[in-house]
């Protein structure tokens, strides 16, 4: 059990690292991928891209005892 939450932290933090890496934040500010208020495109982008290479769902997400880590769906939708 330990060594599955060190092995899930070390792939979020391979997978951060990649992104920054990429400077992904700067190109949704070139392509003018904004929001108006509350958590920021980058965030929203970060964990939407992060759900896909983790073969997760977003409404199982949304659904779990891991939730308070989310935003509102409507967030995610309007995206």
């Amino acid at each position: 059990m330990i060594n599955q939450i060190n092995q899930n932290e070390n792939t979020q933090n391979q997978f951060f690292n990649a992104i920054r890496e990429l400077q992904i934040g700067k190109l949704l500010r070139k392509s003018n991928i904004t929001k108006s208020c509350g958590i920021s495109a980058y965030e929203v982008f970060q964990f939407l891209l992060m759900l896909v290479f983790q073969g997760k769902n977003l409404f199982r997400f949304l659904n779990s005892k891991r939730k308070e880590q989310a935003v509102s769906k409507n967030t995610y939708y309007r995206f």
